[in-house]
């Protein structure tokens, strides 16, 4: 279960992402999808009221910015050797995202 005072965060991180202007209209988006057993706790956490907002969000968000700038960052690589057949679909793949 995640602590009230966090939960508040992903509903401001879900609202940038979703482009919501609401509680009800994130929740009818999130609805129109299937949840994961950790979506779910998290919205019954909420609509069980158990949330708190945050005291100061933009202080929060730049206390949170480095973890997620480091979540992101893309700064391994990975040599592997494969089929030619292997990478033609790893491509097609690629390219079909």
């Amino acid at each position: 279960m995640i602590e009230g005072g966090k939960s508040l965060q992903v509903v401001h991180s879900l609202r940038a992402v979703c482009g919501c202007r609401s509680i009800p209209s994130l929740a009818r988006k999130t609805m129109k999808t299937k949840l994961t057993e950790e979506e779910k706790e998290i919205l019954d956490s909420f609509k069980k009221g158990e949330w708190v907002p945050v005291k100061n969000l933009s202080k929060r968000k730049k206390e949170l910015m480095p973890y997620a700038r480091n979540t992101l960052k893309k700064d391994k690589r990975l040599n592997i050797r494969i089929s030619e057949r292997g990478a033609n679909e790893v491509r097609l793949k690629r390219t079909q995202r």
